[in-house]
């Protein structure tokens, strides 16, 4: 075959080939847009038209990043230092009963009970209040971090038992320490997109109201030498009553059971208590 033929040849395919193209980019164009869209269909346009309400949520995401912790061993020194208390240390945790109950006003307050707990309780301000369990009648303070709570940490929390006038009889304490960031903050996940994790989850639902949300610290992971390492965390509150945690990092819904977390610090307590017991005993 002569070189003449194969270049004709060469050309004819290359415009059937150009032909065809052209073809398809003039069919992709005529085609209606797809029924959704990334650029112009928004989470926040699906949250409305389910009419959850996002009012509450923060406008802009924040920086954060892993920390990590080990747990405080408290020493006799420290321990002089309360007063009117019969305290039990267990290195890691002290377990102690007031000298006489705190008395508590009828309408209690946070700002009633922070008081009493700076007032009375070693550390109180490396804590804040978490809620009262009125079926149990005890109380919660998770340790924080630059003003961000540590979310049930067995290492960093303080459970204050109340008795049946809602005084305060006695607690139990424990402590992070050495609290390091594990890298250079960055930006976490978007406040919306912990909304979007919710939904696509089934955890909120049309008509519901994001009441509250705030960023705090989980644990990720221990470390067998006692190093604990935390993730930032977004808390969302829906509805007033239905708390839920985000991995800030990764997306996820992180799920803990409060009645277990409280079941397992009461164990522990009882624990220190019979030991202690036993050797004075």
């Amino acid at each position: 075959m002569q070189w003449g033929q194969i270049k004709t040849i060469f050309i004819i395919c290359f415009l059937i080939l150009d032909i065809y193209l052209i073809t398809q980019v003039l069919a992709k164009e005529s085609e209606p847009g797809e029924l959704f869209n990334p650029e112009t269909t928004s989470i926040r346009e699906e949250l409305e038209e389910k009419n959850i309400n996002i009012e509450n949520i923060p406008e802009s995401s924040k920086k954060a990043t892993y920390i990590s912790a080990s747990w405080h061993s408290f020493t006799e020194e420290e321990l002089q230092t309360i007063k009117n208390q019969t305290v039990m240390n267990a290195g890691d945790m002290i377990i102690a009963d007031f000298n006489e109950p705190i008395v508590l006003s009828e309408d209690i307050t946070v700002e009633e009970v922070t008081r009493k707990v700076t007032e009375n309780i070693l550390y109180s301000d490396k804590y804040v209040f978490w809620g009262w369990d009125e079926e149990k009648n005890i109380m919660l303070f998770f340790q924080q971090h630059n003003g961000q709570p540590i979310y049930y940490n067995k290492g960093g929390m303080l459970y204050i038992q109340l008795n049946e006038e809602n005084e305060m009889v006695s607690y139990g304490q424990t402590m992070l320490e050495e609290i390091t960031l594990q890298s250079e903050e960055t930006d976490v996940s978007k406040p919306i997109e912990a909304v979007e994790v919710l939904l696509e989850n089934n955890k909120i639902f049309s008509g519901d109201h994001i009441s509250s949300m705030e960023l705090g610290y989980h644990t990720f992971f221990p470390f067998d030498n006692g190093v604990q390492v935390f993730v930032p965390t977004w808390k969302v509150i829906v509805n007033n009553n239905q708390t839920h945690f985000i991995n800030a990092m990764e997306g996820q819904i992180i799920s803990k059971d409060e009645d277990e977390f409280i079941t397992e610090i009461q164990q522990s307590i009882e624990k220190v208590r019979s030991t202690i017991g036993s050797e004075e005993s």
